[in-house]
């Protein structure tokens, strides 16, 4: 299992990358509002003028680091799933595996969507629009649901009839 299902792996050869995943830790560890861009470019080993070449305002910041956590937490939680198991139905109890071990960690805060929607609080805040876009728990965007987590689990044909009134 990943270390942290919103922690960035990748090299971070980038100043972008460097402050985006600087945003995303602080962020989650302390709350968006409790942290400053200041901090966000210590922690990035930036200075906070090369934050604001990159981003106008921390509210832009907010909104690219939601995104990037969106889609960091998808690949992490599909991959999890899908290591765990190739059968189909294993696949679907895996899913409460996954998010139990994710539960568990000492550094759980949450799901970072739904501490950003308390923060934030306004529907139009800036960083809204990353908020009501993320795909947890939506359906997977590109990919097609036969090749979801719980793919095969389900058959495509029409649901069961329901029982007969006749009680034999």
């Amino acid at each position: 299992m990943r270390a942290n299902p919103y922690e960035d792996r990748e090299p971070q050869t980038s100043t972008n990358t460097r402050i985006l995943n600087a945003a995303a830790r602080l962020f989650y560890r302390k709350g968006i509002r409790a942290v400053s861009v200041d901090e966000v470019a210590a922690e990035a080993s930036v200075t906070k003028v090369t934050v604001y070449k990159h981003y106008r305002a921390k509210d832009e910041l907010i909104a690219a680091c939601l995104h990037a956590l969106d889609e960091r937490f998808f690949s992490w939680f599909v991959h999890e799933v899908e290591a765990s198991t190739d059968d189909p139905r294993g696949r679907l109890l895996a899913v409460f595996d996954v998010l139990d071990l994710w539960f568990r960690r000492r550094d759980f805060r949450g799901c970072a969507f739904i501490n950003a929607t308390v923060e934030l609080a306004s529907p139009r805040h800036p960083a809204g629009a990353a908020v009501t876009s993320a795909r947890w728990p939506k359906q997977p965007g590109p990919k097609t649901p036969t090749s979801s987590p719980t793919s095969g689990c389900c058959s495509p044909k029409a649901p069961p009839s329901p029982p007969s009134s006749k009680e034999t």
